[in-house]
């Protein structure tokens, strides 16, 4: 079990990442327990975008295998990029609670979904090909594709590991198992 799935990051654990410690520099004690327990929520971030690159990486194995745009590497940064972003969102808003109440912050975790969507959908429609006599419409699959790993890596990042592996798996299946009913993009 993830010691931070579903965890909410407050205020005070953002506020002990940036200032670990008693704040008096001859309290070594104090200043390298505190770092200490201030890595142990970032270092769960750290997997948690791991994770992601790592189910993004088996979807771009797959489009790479295929000679497609957008393989590997693409697929890993943006399945990673997704959950780093989704962090990011909520311990930016954790820090700003203790400042400002939550009616002020009018937060909504919708709007960084919805970000991480546009972005994507800019990038997979870079890899959209039409040729201009062809009436074939190329590689919208590897654009799908990446709006999958991007779906993974947000889902990691809430701590839906089932999901996301199973949103993997999902991904590959399509890709490969389909392959042979239809047209190939």
């Amino acid at each position: 079990m993830d010691p931070g799935a579903g965890r909410t990051y407050t205020g005070e654990d953002v506020s002990s990442i940036h200032h670990a410690g008693s704040g008096d520099p001859m309290d070594w004690q104090t200043t390298i327990g505190g770092l200490a327990g201030s890595l142990a929520p970032q270092g769960i971030m750290v997997l948690k975008v791991c994770l992601a690159a790592g189910l993004g990486a088996a979807l771009g194995l797959e489009r790479e295998k295929h000679g497609k745009p957008a393989g590997l590497r693409t697929n890993m940064l943006i399945g990673g990029g997704s959950a780093l972003l989704i962090i990011l969102g909520k311990v930016i808003a954790a820090s700003m609670v203790p400042e400002l109440p939550a009616e002020a912050l009018g937060v909504d975790p919708t709007r960084t979904i919805h970000a991480i969507i546009m972005g994507i959908s800019f990038i997979g429609a870079g890899t959209i090909l039409k040729s201009p006599g062809d009436q074939v419409v190329r590689n919208l699959t590897t654009a799908a594709t990446l709006l999958f790993s991007a779906g993974a890596g947000m889902c990691v990042a809430m701590g839906l590991y089932l999901l996301a592996a199973c949103v993997t798996g999902l991904g590959l299946a399509i890709n490969t198992l389909a392959r042979t009913g239809g047209r190939r993009s």
